[in-house]
């Protein structure tokens, strides 16, 4: 198999995830392109936390309750990795509170 045909199959499959459509995501395709890599997901696989935020927490406007996702990390705010963390413990908590896997 080449490895054209592997890339073509893992971006189809492949899900990238951002707080905002049109910021975190649009920055990571930059950095790949600026630096000559094939980008390993497919324009239409790219997520946006906001969507699944607003079903659990509509009254927030796309943002989550950080006293429930994760207490300890609120004096973290604004700091990337904890900003990261953060946001992927609050779309786990928003599929469990939907019922679904994220495994």
């Amino acid at each position: 198999v080449a490895e054209e045909d592997l890339r073509d199959v893992n971006c189809r499959r492949t899900r990238v995830w951002g707080h905002g459509a049109n910021f975190d995501i649009s920055l990571l395709e930059a950095a790949y392109r600026a630096l000559g890599h094939w980008m390993p997901w497919d324009y239409s696989m790219a997520r946006d936390t906001r969507t699944d935020y607003d079903k659990i927490w509509p009254h927030l406007d796309g943002k989550y309750d950080k006293k429930i996702v994760n207490p300890k990390l609120i004096e973290l705010s604004h700091i990337a990795w904890a900003d990261a963390v953060m946001e992927a413990q609050a779309l786990q908590y928003c599929w469990r509170k939907l019922g679904l896997s994220y495994k």
